[in-house]
């Protein structure tokens, strides 16, 4: 009975330490945000309809199924839009979100809010700089997740998501530079 009640008390404690790593992980300064960067083989203006025309962007942005604009027509500031994506980190479960455009300089900058109720709200942006002939594609996002547990889980999150960003990035430079 002595061997059961210690060995109930490591894995307690383990336990204990695993939550407290991860407790002080998703509280690091910057824990929700995420940088990539790629090099891309082409001007500002032939990769800027690949950050905006919805048609393009399903076919570098891992994982959507659809991007319906909720303002017809409109593009820059207050463009919106809904996205709806299949987790493949989640056995395919359907993730809905807004997208709203928050900052727009054409061939620059577009920065969004997205939000999918109950599970994250955030921003994110693709800075494009000339480098001539050629053009580096920053994308940051930074998110807050609505669940305690998936707070908790932060830095695993963000890690899966960053590799996932990082796959969508070199897919679009692919795609842009056979063009």
């Amino acid at each position: 009975m002595k061997i059961l009640k210690y060995a109930s008390l490591g894995f307690v404690g383990i336990l204990l330490a695993a939550v407290a790593i991860l407790f002080i992980l998703a509280n690091r300064e910057d824990a929700n945000k995420m940088t990539v960067s790629v090099e891309i083989d082409k001007s500002p203006a032939e990769l800027w309809p690949w950050l905006e025309e919805p048609a393009k962007i399903k076919q570098w942005v891992g994982w959507v199924v659809e991007i319906k604009s909720l303002t017809p027509g409109k593009q820059g500031v207050g463009a919106k839009a809904h996205w709806v994506m299949e987790d493949l980190n989640n056995g395919g479960e359907r993730v809905e979100m807004d997208d709203e455009v928050i900052e727009y300089v054409p061939l620059k900058k577009i920065a969004t809010r997205l939000s999918a109720t109950g599970s994250f709200t955030g921003e994110s942006s693709y800075v494009l700089e000339d480098l001539g002939g050629k053009t580096r594609l920053t994308a940051t996002g930074r998110y807050d997740f609505g669940s305690t547990f998936v707070k908790l889980l932060t830095a695993l999150v963000m890690s899966s998501a960053s590799d996932k960003l990082k796959d969508d990035m070199i897919r679009l430079k692919g795609l842009v530079e056979k063009r």
